[in-house]
C-alpha cells in the first residue's frame, strides 16, 4: 500500500497506525498531498518505483481525480481509490458522523457542519448542479415515454 495525501504530520500518524493495527499490511511509501503540479511527475515515478498494490489518495477534489487520471499510466498502480478525507478521520482530526447519519447518506452534511468556512460551497454548489442535473434527466425521460406511448398528441 502507498499512501498519498493529507499533512506531513497526518500522513505520519496514518503510517503508524497500518502499521500497528493491520501487521499484515505493507506500507511501501507515503508522501504528504501538499506539492506542486510540477512535482507531480516525480511523485508518480517515486510511486511506481514503490510498486505499491493499492494507492490511497487522499487530496482534495479535484485535484485528486486529476492527479489520478494524469498519472495512472505512470503510476501502474492495479488499484488506486481516492478517499478523500480518510486520512484526517483515521488520524483523529476530524470525527465521523454519528452512525445513523451515515446510515441515511447524510456524512456529507455532517463534514459541512464541522467544516463550513471550507466545505460548503463545494457541496452546495455541487449538489445542488447533481440534483438539477437529475431532475432535468428525469424529466426527459417522462417526456419520451409520454411521446412515446402516445398520450402526448392532442
Amino acid at each position: 500500500v502507498y499512501c498519498l495525501g493529507a499533512t506531513e504530520e497526518i500522513s505520519n500518524k496514518v503510517a503508524s497506525i497500518i502499521a500497528d493495527d493491520f501487521p499484515g499490511v505493507i506500507l511501501v511509501g507515503r508522501r504528504d498531498g501538499y506539492f506542486h503540479r510540477d512535482e507531480e511527475r516525480q511523485i508518480a515515478e517515486e510511486i511506481a518505483a514503490s510498486e505499491p498494490d493499492i494507492l490511497f489518495v487522499a487530496i482534495t477534489s479535484p485535484k485528486k481525480e486529476q492527479f489520478m487520471a494524469r498519472w495512472s499510466s505512470t503510476m501502474k498502480v492495479p488499484v488506486v481509490h481516492g478517499v478523500g478525507g480518510s486520512f484526517d478521520v483515521m488520524a483523529g482530526m476530524v470525527k465521523r458522523a454519528p452512525f445513523r447519519w451515515q446510515k441515511m447518506g447524510l456524512e456529507w452534511l455532517y463534514r459541512v457542519i464541522q467544516e463550513p468556512g471550507r466545505l460548503w460551497k463545494r457541496y452546495l454548489v455541487t449538489n445542488s448542479v447533481f440534483c438539477w442535473l437529475l431532475l432535468r434527466s428525469m424529466f426527459a425521460r417522462w417526456l419520451t415515454a409520454i411521446r412515446a406511448s402516445g398520450k402526448g398528441e392532442g
